[in-house]
């Protein structure tokens, strides 16, 4: 190894899953099993997952998109119709709505959150507007208070993106509770995975939960009786046995996540702005996104010297190839100005201290050496 300033170099991941002998142990005891698609793995990850989460039902679905695609069905969105999403998002926030003739109008963010901006969401309301999908960006609640109440006004269905949000929660309450239904994804990278893809449906409401379950596996009712026409949404077992076992570490994973973001905050916030956790919130970090002008030479710097960094997200959906068509000639400042300037540093619930260290001190030595 070299040294790198006064302190030996390392190499550190943006992310790196918890594996142990444990997550071995339950992909055995499905192999065991013989049963590989909906069976008790899956229907206890959802009981589970439920329960944990304070949602009445949760369907397992194949992954976060698939998990919102069939949540905008059922709530039975379609052609001509508009639905108010966050243009600083994953694309999968949008692109369902696309493929049901629905139109995504963009909107702007909180300067402090990034989270959709409740200002310009009462700003985007038109008589064709039938929801707004609030994503919980990268770990913080959005402003579901007003949001919320915006919606009860103008009587707008509200179906949460919480898909980077597990165990996030505003005024002691967790997100994914505000609205119709939620949605989760368990990508490698979230705060619980399955190891792959996979995701999760939640609502309160009994009727819609029936709808996803059947609409999840080719519209079944029962075997070989389709009610409509559905898709292949479900999750093997192998992955619903590992959400179980992740799903069970989750709120030390989240408190190590935390801990690890207040150490950043201690060494950094005086070098760059540091991300916000607003008042009664819950932040659970899925990344840990920090802001600078000097965005590109940082991350440059970072990787030179054994630091991968992530960009959530360089390109707006709007300004997307596949969306210019779509979107509205509206600018929307403050997500174009965060594309420029976001930057997530490495976080994981096994983050060490040493790690911590030498991210923060390289990252200071850069901010230094060019003020």
């Amino acid at each position: 190894m070299t040294a790198v300033g006064t302190q030996t170099s390392m190499k550190v991941p943006l992310s790196d899953i918890y594996l142990d002998d444990g997550a071995i142990q339950v992909v055995s005891r499905v192999l065991s099993s013989k049963r590989y698609i909906l069976g008790e793995e899956t229907s206890s990850f959802e009981r589970e997952f439920a329960q944990k989460l304070g949602a009445r039902h949760a369907i397992a679905v194949s992954s976060g998109t698939s998990a919102l695609h069939l949540a905008f069905i059922a709530s039975d969105l379609g052609e001509g119709d508009e639905v108010i999403v966050p243009s600083f998002s994953f694309v999968a926030t949008a692109s369902p709505l696309v493929h049901l003739g629905v139109r995504p109008v963009f909107c702007d963010v909180d300067p402090d959150t990034l989270t959709l901006d409740p200002n310009d969401l009462r700003r985007k309301i038109t008589n064709r507007t039938k929801a707004v999908v609030p994503v919980h960006l990268f770990g913080h609640p959005a402003a579901m208070d007003e949001i919320t109440e915006i919606a009860d006004q103008k009587s707008l269905k509200i179906i949460e993106d919480s898909a980077q949000a597990h165990g996030s929660m505003l005024g002691g309450k967790f997100v994914g509770s505000f609205g119709i239904v939620s949605c989760y994804s368990f990508y490698p990278s979230k705060n619980m995975t399955v190891y792959g893809d996979g995701g999760m449906v939640t609502t309160n409401d009994s009727a819609f939960a029936d709808e996803v379950r059947m609409l999840r596996n080719h519209g079944r009712s029962e075997k070989y009786v389709h009610q409509s026409f559905g898709y292949n949404f479900r999750m093997s077992e192998i992955a619903a046995a590992l959400g179980r076992y992740q799903l069970s570490k989750l709120d030390s994973f989240n408190k190590a996540r935390r801990e690890a973001a207040r150490f950043y905050d201690d060494e950094l916030r005086s070098y760059l702005e540091t991300p916000t956790e607003t008042r009664n919130a819950r932040h659970v970090y899925h990344m840990y996104v920090v802001r600078t002008q000097r965005r590109d030479q940082l991350k440059a710097f970072l990787a030179q010297n054994g630091v991968q960094t992530g960009i959530h997200y360089p390109i707006p959906i709007h300004l997307q190839p596949a969306f210019t068509s779509l979107a509205r000639s509206d600018k929307l400042p403050v997500t174009e100005e965060s594309c420029e300037t976001v930057l997530s540093l490495p976080i994981y619930p096994t983050i060490s201290r040493d790690q911590l260290n030498y991210i923060s001190h390289q990252t200071k030595t850069f901010l230094q050496s060019n003020s």
